[in-house]
């Protein structure tokens, strides 16, 4: 029994070896690390700093997982998803129709592997935005919050 094993372990060994033989004539920067890691170097750009509410951001994207899906949020909270292209760009609009002004973080992900953020910020005196940008629009919903009430008896 234990010469069985011993002969499937070098088995599984030597077949180890085989199978990285259509690896022989690649460069070594074919090979690097990162190529296995699943990383990615997204980046996330926006076309203005600052505006006035009710103006829209363009974002653009790139470095991500080709074909896959990007979750969109916004200072923490889900506006939606995008899909980024052959290339691993992204494209999208956000729309600050009734947001209040303040700085605001808006971040793009594909699976954890790959997430990137640009920021803007709303002011009352900054100029009106306009769509510039391609690609689905989001909205900026403010969040609500309301105390809590509970009926005594």
């Amino acid at each position: 029994m234990q010469k069985l094993t011993r002969i499937l372990i070098a088995l599984a060994i030597l077949l180890s070896g085989v199978a990285l033989l259509p690896f022989i004539d690649w460069p070594a920067e074919a090979l690097s690390w990162q190529l296995f890691a699943g990383v990615y170097d997204a980046t996330l750009a926006v076309n203005y700093a600052n505006g006035q509410p009710g103006s829209y951001f363009a974002f653009a994207g790139s470095g991500y997982p080709a074909n896959s899906e990007a979750t969109i949020t916004v200072n923490g909270d889900f506006l939606g998803t995008v899909t980024t292209d052959s290339n691993g760009n992204l494209a999208f609009n956000v729309n600050t129709n009734n947001a209040p002004p303040g700085n605001y973080a808006v971040t793009a992900t594909v699976n954890a592997n790959a997430t990137a953020t640009a920021t803007f910020e709303l002011q009352n005196g900054a100029p009106l935005r306009q769509l510039e940008g391609e690609g689905p629009i989001f909205y900026v919903v403010p969040t609500l919050y309301l105390p809590a009430i509970r009926r005594s008896s």
